[in-house]
């Protein structure tokens, strides 16, 4: 489930996982697709922040979306650029977050983590490993 900051609520078809990083301008959506494959969807965004017991970041609009045969498709570049025009992100922002959007590919292409189908199943086997019901016997 996602809840968006005005109070939309959303959820994934398929089983995902959700990738946040403290530092790098992006956060991950891997989604398990009922053929098999892993669709990655890239929201460049602020690092995450832990704020009052919420995870906060901002979504800059620019989103990279790679498939699981691994193509990449790039996603909203009119809606940042008029979002960016209409909120006034200062140039060093744009900038970092154009930059951000290069990153995401040259990862995407180089198959770094988190693009890595291996690593994003081992990641969602143990989160299933963590989660088994416990039996009352």
């Amino acid at each position: 489930m996602v809840t968006e900051s005005n109070g939309r609520k959303w959820m994934t078809k398929e089983p995902a996982i959700f990738i946040l990083f403290k530092e790098a301008w992006m956060n991950v959506i891997a989604m398990f697709k009922p053929q098999g494959g892993i669709c990655y969807y890239v929201n460049i965004a602020s690092p995450t922040i832990l704020d009052k017991g919420f995870l906060k970041y901002i979504d800059y609009d620019l989103d990279v979306k790679l498939f699981p045969d691994r193509t990449e498709k790039m996603l909203d570049e009119y809606e940042f650029q008029r979002n960016a025009e209409h909120y006034g992100y200062p140039p060093e922002l744009r900038q970092q977050i154009i930059d951000s959007q290069k990153e995401v590919v040259a990862m995407c292409e180089s198959h770094a983590f988190p693009f890595v189908d291996e690593d994003i199943r081992a990641l969602y086997q143990r989160f299933l490993d963590e989660n088994k019901p416990v039996l009352n016997r």
